[in-house]
C-alpha cells in the first residue's frame, strides 16, 4: 500500500497519561482485575484464599524512556487477601520437646494495602475479532519479572493474628513465640507474592488504552439549494504507534479507506490507498437530484 490515505495525531505525555487515567477508570467499571481464589500448599499445611483488586483511578503515569521504549510509574493496585488455613502444631514442635500431643489450630487472615506498578510496557495495537474497534493495549513487557514487594505489614499483620490464637493455649507456656516464628517461616513473603501476580493479569494479556471505531460516518451539510445530504465514512484498514522520545510525543497513525456519499442518489466514491479510485454511478442520471 504505497499511497495509503493516512491520518495522524501527536499525543504528549500529559495526553497519554490521560488515556491511562480512563483506562484505569474503565478496567474499574469492568471489574478488572478478575477476583481470584484458590489453594495452596504452604509446608505442612494448605491455604485457602481469595484475593481482590482494582487499579487506582489517577494514579499512573505515563513515560517515554527511549526508542521503542514506553513506561509506565507509579499505577496503584489496591488490593485485598483473605485467606484461612488449619496448622497442626505437632508439626512446630521444637526437637526433645516434651509437650503432649497439641491440637490442630485454624488460623484467617484478612489483609488490605497497595502495590505501586511501575516498568517497561509495549504498545500493540490490534482489531477486535469482529472488527468493530481498532485497540491500542499497555503490555507489561516481562510479566515474569514484575516486581512484587510483599509489605513488611503484611508479615506484621500475620504474627499477631497468630501469636493471639497460640496465646489461647496455656500448655505452650513461653514456646508461644517459637511457635509463631515456625509458622511464619513457612508462610514466607515469596508464598504471598506468588499469589498476588494474577491481579497483574489486565496489564499482562492488555489495558486498553485507546478505541478507535473500524467504521465512522460524517455528515456533512452542503448548501439547502443542492437538497441533498452529503457523508464521508471512513473505515480504518490499519493503525500504529510509533514513539519520538527526543520530542516526547508518540505519534498514532491509521490508515484508512474514505468513501463520500450523496445519501438517496446511489452515487458514491472510494479513495483507498492503493492508488485506485472506485465510483459508483445511480441507474438516474446525478443532474436530475441537482435541480
Amino acid at each position: 500500500m504505497s499511497d495509503a490515505l493516512t491520518l495522524r495525531a501527536e499525543l504528549d505525555t500529559a495526553i497519554a497519561t490521560a488515556l491511562l487515567h480512563a483506562a484505569e477508570t474503565e478496567a474499574k467499571q469492568l471489574g478488572l482485575p478478575t477476583p481470584q481464589t484458590g489453594t495452596r500448599e504452604w509446608g505442612p499445611f494448605s491455604v485457602n484464599w481469595d484475593i481482590s483488586g482494582s487499579l487506582r483511578e489517577h494514579s499512573g503515569e505515563f513515560v517515554l524512556k527511549g526508542p521503542d521504549a514506553f513506561g509506565i510509574q507509579n499505577c496503584i493496585l489496591d488490593y485485598t487477601l483473605k485467606g484461612s488455613f488449619s496448622v497442626d502444631l505437632n508439626a512446630f514442635k521444637p526437637p526433645l520437646s516434651t509437650l503432649p500431643d497439641l491440637p490442630t489450630v485454624p488460623l484467617s487472615f484478612n489483609f488490605s494495602h497497595a502495590l505501586s506498578i511501575s516498568g517497561k510496557i509495549a504498545l500493540h495495537p490490534h482489531q477486535e475479532a469482529d472488527g468493530t474497534d481498532w485497540l491500542i493495549d499497555a503490555k507489561i513487557v516481562d510479566p515474569l519479572n514484575i516486581p512484587v514487594q510483599v509489605p513488611p505489614t503484611f508479615l506484621e499483620h500475620m504474627r499477631q493474628v497468630v501469636t493471639e490464637e497460640l496465646q489461647k493455649l496455656p500448655v505452650l507456656g513461653n514456646l508461644v513465640e517459637h511457635f509463631t516464628n515456625a509458622i511464619l517461616q513457612t508462610v514466607a513473603a515469596e508464598r504471598i507474592g506468588e499469589i498476588l501476580h494474577p491481579l497483574f493479569n489486565p496489564l499482562v494479556n492488555g489495558l486498553t488504552l485507546y478505541r478507535l471505531p473500524s467504521f465512522m460516518t460524517i455528515s456533512l451539510s452542503p448548501p439547502p439549494q443542492m437538497r441533498i445530504q452529503a457523508q464521508i465514512d471512513v473505515q480504518t484498514i490499519n493503525l500504529a504507534v510509533t514513539p519520538h522520545p527526543n520530542n516526547g510525543v508518540l505519534t498514532l497513525t491509521w490508515t484508512g479507506m474514505v468513501i463520500p456519499k450523496l445519501v438517496d442518489t446511489g452515487f458514491s466514491m472510494q479513495l483507498s490507498g492503493e492508488n485506485t479510485m472506485h465510483i459508483h454511478l445511480p441507474e438516474r442520471g446525478l443532474d436530475e437530484h441537482l435541480m
